[in-house]
């Protein structure tokens, strides 16, 4: 794993105030990482954004990921509008856009391909099924006998909007079922598939962009959310507004996740319940100096 790292930290070009401009101006794409050496969130998301680089290299990519100590380098931090840490950019021909993705290196790798014109990744044998089982744990699944169609079109439209959650499809059912175990054979069909026991919902709405969107939404966090400070933006803005949240110390919180499971599985998609470790004063203190609790 620690080579792996190593391999992907090189991938990731270092920018800096004498080449910073050129790298914009002579790529078409190109993802930067914009980090503070003391920031302990940029810490956090450095491997992950190399381990992204990995992965869209060997996908074989356009895209082209760097990094630029902003603290270090204020000249090209002003230049590509970087003001705070960690900022991350996609700039496309030189105009810039906000990254508005997640933040394991799987949410980075799904966004980045999303914005570059590979909304949906087709799979046309188990063999190719498996293997993206066994490296993607969340995305859509869409079974179309045809890809054609209004209900096909719409499923290319929520996977196009959509910023976080990878769409596959797939015109074989036996590739469907690698995925998706119980599906059932039928014209189209439309499942999320998640990294935890209950881990395959069926969509059950009509093939519209907006209920596909609003399907991935509702369902798309576990049953109990370990609040971090990776997925809090995610957390706050949530469509589900109606949240328990469960203060507690970090050695509690795995004695408290099956009991709290138990009950959320009775609210799922109406009730977030969220979990955050007491001790972490970032996550904790904001909420309970809101509360009135020390």
């Amino acid at each position: 794993e620690a080579e792996v790292l190593r391999r992907a930290q090189r991938i990731v070009l270092e920018l800096s105030n004498e080449n910073a401009k050129k790298v914009i101006d002579g790529n078409e794409l190109v993802l930067v990482l914009g980090y503070a050496p003391w920031c302990r969130r940029s810490a956090e998301l450095m491997p992950r954004f190399a381990e992204a680089a990995l992965t869209l290299k060997e996908m074989s990519s356009p895209l082209l990921l760097a990094k630029l100590d902003a603290e270090r380098h204020t000249k090209a931090a002003s230049l590509l509008g970087i003001k705070g840490f960690p900022t991350v950019l996609l700039f496309l021909n030189g105009s810039s856009q906000a990254y508005t993705g997640g933040f394991t290196a799987e949410e980075i790798v799904v966004w980045a391909r999303k914005k570059t014109g590979v909304p949906v990744i087709r799979l046309s044998s188990t063999n190719a099924a498996e293997e993206y089982h066994h490296k993607h744990q969340t995305f859509i699944l869409g079974l179309f006998e045809n890809y054609e169609g209004t209900e096909y079109e719409e499923f290319v439209k929520a996977a196009t909007t959509d910023n976080e959650i990878q769409f596959v499809e797939t015109n074989d059912i036996s590739v469907a079922k690698v995925l998706f175990p119980d599906i059932k054979p039928k014209k189209n069909f439309l499942g999320l598939v998640k990294s935890e026991p209950e881990r395959f919902e069926k969509f059950e709405e009509n093939f519209v962009e907006e209920k596909i969107l609003q399907f991935a939404e509702y369902n798309k966090f576990p049953l109990v959310t370990v609040l971090s400070e990776l997925n809090s933006a995610r957390v706050y803005s949530s469509p589900i507004k109606l949240q328990v949240f469960i203060f507690a110390k970090a050695d509690d919180i795995e004695h408290l996740q099956l009991l709290l499971k138990n009950v959320a599985r009775k609210y799922k998609t109406k009730i977030m319940f969220v979990l955050v470790d007491s001790a972490e004063d970032n996550l904790a203190k904001p909420f309970l100096t809101l509360f009135g609790i020390e």
